[in-house]
């Protein structure tokens, strides 16, 4: 959900640091509506904004890999 919510922004806002306080927000938001807090998706939010330039090309797929792919793993 915040690496989602990470590209989007990061997509829809220009200003990296605007970018990135807004994909946090908006991460701890959703995460606090879904009554699911977890304080490391706010740094995946952040990665998903201010990552290398690897990461922005990745768009989307930042979110089926590494995250997905990881909480599989983990899981």
């Amino acid at each position: 959900m915040s690496a989602t919510i990470g590209v989007v922004v990061s997509q829809l806002v220009d200003d990296r640091t605007v970018a990135a306080g807004l994909a946090v927000g908006l991460s701890l938001g959703a995460m606090q509506v879904c009554r699911c807090m977890h304080p490391p998706g706010g740094g995946t939010a952040t990665f998903a904004v201010l990552g290398c330039a690897t990461v922005q090309a990745a768009g989307f797929r930042f979110v089926i890999l590494p995250t997905i792919v990881n909480a599989i793993i983990l899981t």
